[in-house]
């Protein structure tokens, strides 16, 4: 089901949630999303990066106008992208098996929860462009099959990304043999503005293995290239 683009219109109603930072929900709406590995930025950086954006959140309160949404992300999420790209931690997802496994899991309630647009599965971190189909309500963590069978079900974007990073963290952390915190706890999402802010994020999905440097073994984009 591939509904038309609706941008986020900041004068209708919406739905904030809050963790370290404010996240808005708006029905119809397309949103920009990161996620990354729990080692992918040094913790020198990570410490001092979320004091000044605590001190910048604490400045400047929600609503912000696209001056302080643009500022929050030249100083903030680039300086987040960069050093995700330079290749720190593990690099876990940089293994073809286990990048299958976010890959499967991104497709998997494609047409039925969501209509993906487009993403990026670099070796530490996740780029996706996503369109929820409604509701407000968070999904619990998904635990179905692809066998079982399909079901329009309305899904928040906050249960989409509960239900893509708990499966995935369970399930790389199986084969990898391992324990503990897989995903850094906060993700980062923008709900999208116009059909040329749409387009900016396409090209960039499209073009981030290729501007961080990697081969085609390395990342998957999708649809290809």
């Amino acid at each position: 089901m591939k509904l038309p683009f609706i941008p986020y219109d900041p004068e209708a109603t919406f739905q904030q949630t809050q963790r370290r930072l404010p996240h808005r929900e708006q029905p119809g709406c397309t949103y920009f999303v990161t996620w990354r590995l729990a080692d992918s930025v040094p913790l020198p950086l990570l410490t001092q990066w979320k004091a000044e954006r605590a001190a910048f959140l604490q400045a400047h309160p929600k609503p912000w106008d696209a001056q302080l949404h643009q500022a929050y992300r030249r100083q903030f999420e680039h300086r987040l992208e960069r050093w995700s790209d330079a290749g720190h931690g593990a690099c876990h997802l940089r293994r073809p098996d286990l990048r299958k496994v976010m890959t499967t899991a991104l497709h998997h309630f494609n047409g039925e929860r969501y209509d993906l647009v487009a993403f990026a599965v670099m070796p530490n971190h996740v780029h996706v462009l996503v369109r929820p189909y409604a509701g407000t309500e968070a999904e619990s963590v998904d635990t179905r099959t692809p066998t079982d069978p399909p079901a329009l079900h309305l899904a928040s974007l906050a249960g989409i990304l509960k239900s893509w990073k708990g499966y995935t963290a369970r399930e790389l952390n199986q084969r990898l043999n391992r324990r503990g915190t897989l995903w850094m706890d906060e993700s980062f999402d923008h709900a999208v503005r116009s059909l040329a802010q749409l387009q900016r994020f396409q090209h960039y999905i499209a073009e981030n293995p290729t501007q961080a440097g990697l081969n085609t073994t390395e990342a998957e984009v999708w649809p290809p290239k």
